[in-house]
């Protein structure tokens, strides 16, 4: 990723604009994965499905299709990053997030 300068107007610094970039899910397995996940945690029944309605601070409250939105995002972005570290190094299988705590410890 290329840094650019800052633009000053008004008294406000703002990025320069650029074109999205998004970043392909080739492994349709983790797609499938993910829509269960965030299906299983948003509309499940009690034992499985928990999730706040408002984020950490937040005071917006989200109703069931923005968790789902938000738990869908998430869970492929942590398979998203699982893969592109587990391409520079092997890592073990198992939940990105446990296994990146243990290795800063």
């Amino acid at each position: 990723m290329k840094l650019s300068k800052l633009i000053l107007i008004d008294n406000t610094y703002s990025s320069p604009r650029r074109l999205f970039q998004g970043i392909r899910v080739n492994n349709l397995g983790n797609i499938q994965k993910s829509l269960e996940f965030a299906k299983n945690m948003t509309f499940g029944d009690e034992n499985s499905a928990f999730h706040r309605k408002s984020r950490s601070g937040g005071i917006e409250v989200r109703n069931q299709n923005q968790l789902f939105e938000n738990t869908f995002q998430g869970k492929l972005s942590e398979f998203k990053l699982y893969e592109y570290f587990n391409y520079l190094i092997p890592l073990p299988k198992g939940s990105f997030f446990a296994i990146i705590r243990c290795l800063l410890k």
